[in-house]
């Protein structure tokens, strides 16, 4: 049986530093343009997608590192 890095467990958590700064930065568009158009919101979500695809890219990686 094989044990998982310990640093794996940071992994675990980009999905939810993604959503964070998302937010973030759907809050400081609104707040410094007062209105967002789509392309706007597409821009803002950028990051939780980025982080969603690292995290599911190491855990493929792992998966196959240990066979």
């Amino acid at each position: 049986m094989h044990t998982r890095d310990p640093q794996d467990r940071y992994y675990r958590w980009l999905p939810i530093v993604g959503l964070v700064t998302s937010g973030v930065l759907l809050i400081l568009a609104k707040v410094v343009n007062g209105t967002i158009p789509l392309r706007g919101y597409l821009y803002c979500l950028m990051p939780f997608g980025f982080y969603c695809l690292l995290a599911i890219g190491h855990e493929i990686a792992a998966l196959i590192s240990r066979h």
